[in-house]
């Protein structure tokens, strides 16, 4: 390396800190081109390398347990630091995923890798490192992706930056402008919902260049603007082979990574124009309801001009009074058809009947002196009334549910009389033999856990009790009317220790069998 080439510095990181002493000790640094080499282990670290020194070069593990280097890299990008980077993973058979990486970064490099290998990849990405330092200024793409970056998702003064881009020359006054806004539908409740968020912009990223690229079509940006939602920057006007490129988008990412997902598409415009131009199509994102294609034109796309009011009342007296559920739950499926029929539905709107609705059926439950946990299991609810906010589909499947449910618990009401009672009836024909729960529940074709709950909630004591309740009774109408010894009364209601059962009269009775006698 010439003493007049400029210095080149790589920071190592991974969870393994053996294997980053290894790579730091033994890896021949000085024939790479790296003058200073730097170490992290979590991201954490890494993180504070990058804001104390000046790093050119990432090498980093994928996948360590504190943050992967999928994360890091993301948050360096949206720094705007302009690093090279080449990952390290043992899954080589994330060939996808590798493929996306190479977009963003130079190389995806599997493990375990010898010195060789590695020294002679890390003396190209040097070199690359020092032709950039040399050249002295950022690119034009680097430059464009900054200015779409502050105004998309920083929200900086877009008057300003817009005239400061044109005054640099990144636009001119007649650009061509379109904008397109991605929302994958998942769930913020979700096992993996922060940690996947990096790999899915990776693998964004990669279908979006390749499907547009191919087109023919300029796509200048893709920046993420909050969680699972991106803007798509296009220097173009929509064409024949616009809505081609939206369909293999949406299929590709669908089949790919996202289970569900809508695009919103903006009106062609010019790059002055580009602050109010988002905030059309954003308010069109916040506001549209999935039409069951997952793509919408802000151009058109219409909606109430008021929130429609529900009659609620009137559901109520055909809830209450013909006890119909299925009545009900129809009559509200063709409220929302028919408000969608009439100008459409607009989220807030959909989120304000959400919300009536839940108070709708806590009334109807209430009755039954149940709550929302005895009828709806929270995981499933929690799923569906996300599900709900997507598309008038999900809402008309949700209200299914929650009536589906309430109509099941209704009838379990019944089943659940008829079960107490043949378990009573058969306690007071067998106090005599040994009466076990399970015995019970086969007779009352009830699980065992769900028989005792039922129990306990319609007479207000658990089985045992009352079988010991019942035996007392029945011990009693012995000593009273009979001549039975005392041992033999406890034989006829199920006791062959009969010091268990003197204690246990006792306790209920308040006196001993003799005692009981006596008086």
């Amino acid at each position: 390396m010439k003493d007049s080439a400029p210095g080149v510095s790589i920071l190592l990181v991974d969870d393994d800190k053996l294997l980053v002493e290894k790579y730091k000790d033994t890896v021949n640094w000085d024939i790479c081109g790296i003058s200073m080499v730097f170490t992290a282990y979590n991201i954490r670290q890494a993180k504070a390398q990058f804001q104390e020194y000046p790093i050119d070069i990432l090498l980093c593990d994928v996948d360590m347990p504190q943050g992967s280097g999928l994360e890091l890299l993301e948050w360096l990008r949206n720094r705007n630091q302009d690093i090279e980077c080449v990952f390290l993973s043992s899954y080589a058979n994330f060939a996808y995923a590798q493929a996306a990486v190479r977009y963003s970064a130079r190389d995806y490099l599997l493990k375990p890798i010898s010195n060789a290998g590695l020294e002679e990849r890390i003396a190209q990405v040097a070199d690359i490192v020092r032709k950039k330092k040399k050249q002295g200024r950022k690119s034009l793409e680097g430059r464009k992706e900054a200015f779409w970056n502050s105004l998309l998702r920083v929200r900086s003064d877009g008057r300003k930056l817009v005239e400061t881009a044109l005054l640099e020359g990144l636009y001119k006054e007649d650009s061509p402008l379109k904008l397109v806004i991605l929302r994958a539908w998942v769930n913020p409740s979700g096992e993996h919902y922060k940690k996947d968020i990096a790999l899915y912009d990776f693998v964004l990223n990669n279908i979006a260049l390749e499907i547009f690229g191919n087109a023919g079509k300029r796509l200048e940006a893709i920046v993420g603007i909050q969680d699972y939602q991106w803007v798509l920057v296009l220097e173009e006007r929509e064409d024949e082979t616009f809505a081609a490129c939206i369909s293999d988008l949406k299929r590709n990412l669908e089949q790919s990574v996202f289970e569900g997902s809508c695009i919103y598409i903006g009106e062609d415009g010019r790059f002055p124009e580009a602050e109010a131009l988002f905030g059309c199509l954003e308010y069109v994102e916040e506001n549209a309801l999935d039409d069951g294609y997952g793509v919408i034109y802000a151009a058109d796309w219409t909606c109430a001009e008021a929130c429609p009011q529900p009659p609620w009342e009137t559901w109520w007296r055909m809830l209450n009074h013909l006890g119909s559920r299925a009545a009900v739950k129809e009559a509200i499926c063709a409220f929302l058809e028919e408000v969608q029929a009439g100008g459409g539905w607009k989220r807030e709107y959909l989120n304000t009947f959400q919300q009536e609705m839940s108070i709708f059926l806590l009334r109807a439950i209430s009755i039954q002196g149940r709550n929302m946990e005895q009828i709806y299991d929270r995981d499933e609810m929690g799923r569906r009334k996300f599900e709900s906010m997507i598309s008038l589909k999900h809402m008309k499947g949700y209200v299914g549910y929650l009536f589906g449910a309430l109509e099941e618990a209704w009838r379990e009401e019944g089943q659940t009389e008829n079960a107490i009672e043949v378990v009573k009836g058969y306690i007071e024909q067998c106090l005599g033999e040994d009466i076990s729960r399970s015995l019970l529940a086969r007779k009352a074709c009830l699980s065992e856990d769900y028989l005792s709950k039922l129990f306990a909630r319609e007479t207000g004591m658990s089985i045992p009790a009352y079988i010991a309740s019942r035996r007392m009774e029945r011990a009693k109408e012995y000593l009273d009317g009979t001549s039975l010894t005392i041992g033999e009364v406890a034989m006829k209601v199920g006791y062959s220790n009969f010091s268990y059962f003197s204690k246990t009269f006792r306790e209920l009775v308040g006196c001993t069998p003799n005692e009981y006698r006596n008086q």
